[in-house]
């Protein structure tokens, strides 16, 4: 059914109304922005995230787990932009830094007068070491986070 309604557009991540429903007309840019910044699109009565239509269009299947937004642009439904990822690959590359990040480094906590580096692994807190500068240890926590995400963390503070 979404076939006969949409087109979508892998290069520019659009998609379109092939048939006017109500006030959407046939040939315009289907879906808004919703209030947590992705593309939602209304389908026979139900709202579906634009990534997980892209997914399906794209693929011919529903995606398993979560789809992430390579460059962290919620609204970038390219397909070359999209990626399947675990809950844990998509919370590692988030626009975000950690509540708890009060040094302004991601993964460094201030203890004591020095700075301690741990990364978060599949719910396991590791400890990776207390260093006399937060820079210091936001080097070794960006280390440790690109060994156990690769693609999905972008070192930054």
């Amino acid at each position: 059914m979404l076939h006969e309604l949409l087109i979508y557009c892998p290069e520019t991540g659009a998609f379109r109304r092939l048939k006017s429903s109500g006030p959407e007309l046939a040939g315009t840019i289907a879906g808004t922005i919703n209030s947590h910044g992705y593309v939602a699109i209304r389908v026979g009565g139900r709202r579906y995230k634009a990534h997980r239509l892209a997914w399906f269009f794209a693929y011919g299947k529903w995606p398993t787990g979560q789809i992430d937004h390579a460059n962290r642009n919620k609204a970038d439904n390219r397909l070359a932009n999209l990626r399947e990822a675990s809950p844990q690959q998509n919370r590692v590359n988030c626009v975000r830094p950690s509540r708890r990040a009060k040094t302004g480094f991601m993964g460094v906590e201030a203890k004591r007068g020095k700075f301690a580096a741990a990364v978060r692994i599949n719910g396991i807190r590791h400890h990776l070491g207390t260093f006399l500068s937060p820079e210091e240890a936001s080097a070794v926590y960006q280390a440790a986070a690109k060994k156990a995400f690769g693609q999905f963390f972008e070192a930054r503070p």
